[in-house]
């Protein structure tokens, strides 16, 4: 568990330090904004999975309210997979690959949210139902 936690907490401290070195005028494969998407969505999942399990692991202790232990356990499925569609994305816009859908980004900016609130969502119709 703390070992985990210490692998979390090594992956959000690479994700600062890419934040960091965002700004350097080298060549890149994805534009900054990509960059910087994807950069802090694993920041965010790092730092969320890490007070999670330094905290009270997997809710063990009953330390957190039940919601909050969820939320924080379960939002880095969805950062993780936002992250995935940025790249993809990127890499899209990099190679002038064409996909209908998939390479629009008008199309990201309704799913990536969508999948936060659908988490939200679950976690309230459990607690609905006995």
């Amino acid at each position: 568990m703390y070992g985990a936690a210490t692998l979390f907490a090594l992956l959000g401290a690479m994700a600062a330090g890419n934040l960091v070195r965002l700004r350097s005028p080298t060549r890149r494969l994805l534009s900054t904004s990509h960059g910087l998407s994807i950069q802090l969505l694993v920041l965010f999942m790092a730092i969320t999975r890490t007070i999670h399990l330094l905290y009270d692991a997997y809710n063990a202790r009953r330390r957190l309210p039940p919601a909050l232990a969820f939320s924080l356990f379960n939002v880095a499925f969805p950062c993780l997979s936002s992250a995935l569609a940025i790249l993809l994305l990127g890499i899209f816009k990099a190679t002038k690959l064409q996909v209908s859908l998939v390479s629009s980004s008008g199309a990201f900016l309704i799913v990536a949210p969508g999948r936060f609130l659908l988490l939200f969502f679950v976690r309230a119709m459990y607690e609905r139902c006995p």
